[in-house]
């Protein structure tokens, strides 16, 4: 291929990228619209018919939060409000006489009854756990497919256009009359070729392929680095959008390996949960069957499926475990030996983020899992089973065998005796309950899935034995999972666009399947937030400085619930820092930093605000501080009048002793927020700097004062006006009173609580060079009222 044609392929594969990247936009954008329609009393028949073509189940999750937040019945068909709790415990479950179900209460406590529970669920049961954008149907797919500048030709060897367009019609059809036989149904997917579509066989973790084309990794093409093996096709195929889920085989690795290179997730299940008729076997011991997709609930969803695990109607991803509970075991093996840096660096970066993120890492001495390992000297169970399967046919069809797969077939010839076989499976069968002990203690194992990002094909093909020194590198790690016979994930967990592709292997014993997919799920969402902030701003700490930060993270986070989750202290900072952008002289500030970010990019707030407007507006702060005083926990201000106090007593009794007084009538001018909102209109003041920023925030009045009345309670940390130079006339509110008024007197270094019951305004120093400079002025005003006020007195006798 010349030079022009790699620009051509780079070109288009560019366009590729951007127009899905638009149609990604452009769905999300349709979905947290239909949201919005969902989120307000009863919505009609035709909206949720339109939703279920758009919403993915997590989509509708949230809708149902949202609306129970807001006090209304989590169902969009009801217009009806939530009961009140009537602070009686009840129980977790509830059984229903009428309809003979046990129902969920946590689950209940969203609806205003159980029928609107079932009918809420019944619906969320049908829509697509595929999100929108990847529902283009088979026309678009077929098309990637047939592009001669893609990889569509040598990911696939046969390609059934007729038939998945009429499959496809038939899933449309059953779909809008309300029959949907599996959320995936009508998806496009791939198959192995050693399935019985194909009758290939595979063998081998590099993937290239000397008789049809190796289909080139999605990172640096330009390069042409391995695909991983040996479902290779299925896991190109899945990340450039050729289908939504590749059927693979895994005997040691051969799912989780090209998932890894290629950035995309691959599941590899206990052997026993898939059936294997049908495949072309590689060893009758450990191979298994398994997906590889864009996401760990897509490998769940169709998991299910392939498993039989109830009715393919039914087939859902487990919820993401909680990850504050989850222990999970970082192994002392071999398998942690020469690693790449990148693969290192990235393994420690995702430890570190899930303890960050409340999940207990431990390190632990795993010798089950380098006796796993030595079970694989001299080709193991493949060696000597594959030797097997391939025997007549190596004797009569060699020259049809890639030569490196041949040597590695007939190694296993003669290796064993048939002592040394049977010994091989009583010594696996020590190791698994090894494995099985050690494990037990633990949530999951987690281990980089290779130890090296993809090499160049070019670097696989120098010879023999290089190809045979990286395909056992490639197979050293995920290898192990087969032979104790467990069930593995592999998840991206690579700085996406920064990195070439590496895998997080998230692995547990046998039968363990949906509890280690729930344990992924829940890596994956903690894992995705670093990820997408890492795409919006290269590092998290730049996101709230670069313009229209913002608005790019509000507009991805629908596509990424864990953004969505991130804490209150992160979106304040996101808000403050669109501010130093913004230009706009007045901001509308919601109850919470999250929807204030959704007011300042969006126009409106999201719903549920209702809970939180309760503690403010119900005083519960204000009660809670009165009940300290009268406790006596906390001391009350001295208050003393003007009248009965002249300059030499303040200096006395105060100021020389620095201690703190509330001096009434000192102050006679209001300090309202709209007498100051109308002195100084046009001003916009400095906030404190924020986290040490050193951001150049600023607010008017005007934005300041709804910041005060509607988020200022929640707020952990404050904002307040900072100014090294006070406007002259705010000192004149001081001296030119109007009508009567006070002033709080705390001598600098006092540790003070100050609870406003109503209304106030503080003006106080804001570093100790500004507290040397206004005290002594603050003070010589103080003595200056008390003189004018003993002179009035004196004159009026």
């Amino acid at each position: 291929m010349t030079k022009k044609d790699d620009a051509a392929k780079a070109a288009a594969n560019k366009a590729d990228m951007e127009r899905r990247i638009r149609a990604k936009v452009s769905c999300d954008k349709a979905a947290y619209s239909i949201q919005w329609r969902l989120l307000e009393g009863a919505v009609d028949e035709g909206t949720l018919s339109v939703a279920a073509q758009i919403l993915q189940p997590h989509h509708y999750d949230d809708v149902e939060t949202e609306r129970a937040l807001d006090g209304q019945c989590g169902n969009p068909r009801c217009a009806g409000k939530l009961p009140k709790p009537d602070g009686r415990s009840r129980g977790r479950y509830h059984f229903s006489v009428a309809d003979k179900r046990v129902y969920d209460s946590e689950g209940l406590r969203r609806f205003c009854g159980i029928e609107c529970a079932r009918t809420s669920r019944e619906y969320a049961a049908g829509l697509s756990v595929t999100a929108l954008h990847l529902r283009e149907g088979e026309a678009a797919a077929l098309a990637r497919i047939a592009d001669p500048l893609g990889e569509g030709p040598r990911a696939y060897m046969k390609v059934y256009a007729d038939l998945a367009r009429a499959e496809a019609d038939a899933s449309d059809a059953l779909r809008a009359a309300g029959v949907v036989r599996s959320p995936v149904e009508g998806l496009p997917v791939s198959v192995k070729d050693l399935f019985d579509v194909g009758g290939d066989f595979a063998f081998g973790g590099i993937g290239t392929n000397p008789h049809f084309g190796t289909p080139a990794n999605p990172h640096d093409r330009g390069t042409g680095r391995i695909p991983g093996g040996s479902s290779s096709g299925a896991a190109v195929a899945v990340a450039d959008g050729l289908c939504v889920m590749g059927l693979g085989s895994d005997t040691r690795g051969s799912v989780r390996i090209p998932a890894a290179l290629c950035g995309v997730t691959g599941f590899k299940p206990t052997q026993s949960r898939v059936p294997r008729e049908g495949a072309f076997p590689l060893s009758y011991t450990l191979d298994s069957v398994g997906p590889l997709a864009r996401s760990v609930s897509c490998c769940a969803v169709f998991d299910a499926i392939l498993a039989a695990d109830g009715q393919p109607a039914d087939a859902r991803a487990p919820e993401p475990a909680a990850l504050p509970s989850l222990r999970l075991l970082a192994p002392r093996c071999f398998a942690l030996d020469d690693l790449d840096p990148p693969v290192a660096a990235a393994f420690e970066r995702a430890l570190a983020a899930l303890s960050a993120a409340g999940a207990r890492i431990s390190t632990a001495d795993a010798p089950c899992l380098d006796a796993a390992h030595a079970l694989f000297a001299g080709g193991g169970f493949a060696g000597a089973e594959a030797a097997q399967i391939h025997r007549a046919l190596l004797k009569t069809k060699r020259e049809l065998y890639d030569p490196n797969v041949a040597k590695r077939i007939e190694a296993g010839e003669g290796f064993f005796s048939g002592a040394d076989y049977v010994q091989l499976g009583l010594d696996r069968r020590a190791v698994i309950g090894e494995a099985a002990e050690l494990l037990s203690q633990y949530d999951a194992v987690l281990l980089p899935t290779t130890p090296s990002v993809a090499p160049t094909i070019e670097e696989v093909s120098v010879s023999g034995d290089e190809y045979a020194r990286w395909n056992l590198r490639m197979l050293r790690n995920p290898g192990l999972i087969n032979m104790i016979d467990g069930c593995a994930v592999s998840l991206p967990c690579h700085s996406p666009g920064e990195e070439a592709p590496i895998g997080l292997m998230v692995a547990g014993v046998g039968g363990s399947d949906r509890r280690v997919l729930a344990v992924a799920r829940a890596i994956e969402e903690s894992l995705a937030a670093r990820a997408e902030l890492l795409i919006l701003a290269a590092r998290e700490a730049g996101l709230w400085r670069v313009p229209g930060g913002l608005s790019l993270l509000l507009r991805l986070a629908p596509t990424c619930r864990a953004l969505s989750r991130l804490g209150e202290r992160f979106w304040r900072r996101a808000v403050l820092g669109h501010l130093c952008w913004d230009e706009r002289t007045r901001v509308r500030f919601g109850r919470t930093w999250h929807e204030t970010a959704c007011i300042l990019v969006c126009g409106s707030r999201r719903p549920g605000a209702a809970a939180c407007r309760a503690v403010v507006d119900g005083g519960t702060l204000e009660r809670a501080a009165l009940g300290l005083l009268e406790r006596g926990q906390l001391s009350r201000l001295s208050a003393v009048s003007c009248r009965d106090l002249s300059p030499a007593d303040f200096d006395a009794r105060f100021g020389a002793a620095r201690k703190p007084v509330l001096l009434r009538g000192a102050c006679a001018t209001r300090w309202t927020f709209a007498e100051l909102r109308t002195r100084f209109a046009e001003r916009k003041w400095h906030i404190n700097d924020w986290e040490r920023g050193g951001c150049d925030v600023r607010l008017s009045l005007g934005s300041f004062e709804e910041y005060v009345r509607r988020l200022a309670d929640k707020d952990a940390e404050p904002l307040y006006l900072f100014d090294s130079s006070p406007p002259a006339a705010l000192l004149d509110c001081l001296s030119r009173p109007s009508e009567p008024g006070q002033v709080v007197y705390v001598p600098h270094g006092w540790w003070h609580l100050v609870v406003n019951l109503t209304e106030s305004v503080a003006f106080q120093g804001a570093s100790a060079a500004a507290c040397a400079d206004y005290a002594p002025r603050f003070a010589a005003w103080i003595r200056a009222k008390l003189r004018a006020q003993a002179q009035m007195e004196g004159e009026g006798g």
